[in-house]
């Protein structure tokens, strides 16, 4: 919307949804997936958050370039999901 009007699409944009439908819906081109040099149990540490100073083990990937750690805390053992930039490699 543009307002309180519809938007104006281009018809180039038009054309490129209708050659990617398939019986009635649009095919989502694939995302390309997530590339990490770490490996599950790579030891990470918190550079910035409520988090920082802490260290933690690597768990996996999770949506929208974000990592799941492992943290000890209040006693427990927790993965939390946190941005790729907020944690670095190491002790």
């Amino acid at each position: 919307m543009d307002g309180d009007r519809p938007a104006r699409v281009p018809d180039a944009e038009i054309a490129s949804l209708r050659a990617r439908e398939q019986g009635g819906f649009i095919t989502l081109p694939k995302a390309p997936k997530p590339s990490t040099s770490l490996h599950p149990g790579d030891r990470l540490r918190v550079r910035r958050g409520p988090f920082t100073g802490l260290h933690g083990l690597y768990a996996g990937m999770a949506p929208h370039d974000r990592i799941v750690v492992l943290l000890q805390i209040l006693g427990a053992k927790r993965e939390v999901a946190l941005a790729r930039n907020d944690v670095t490699a190491g002790p």
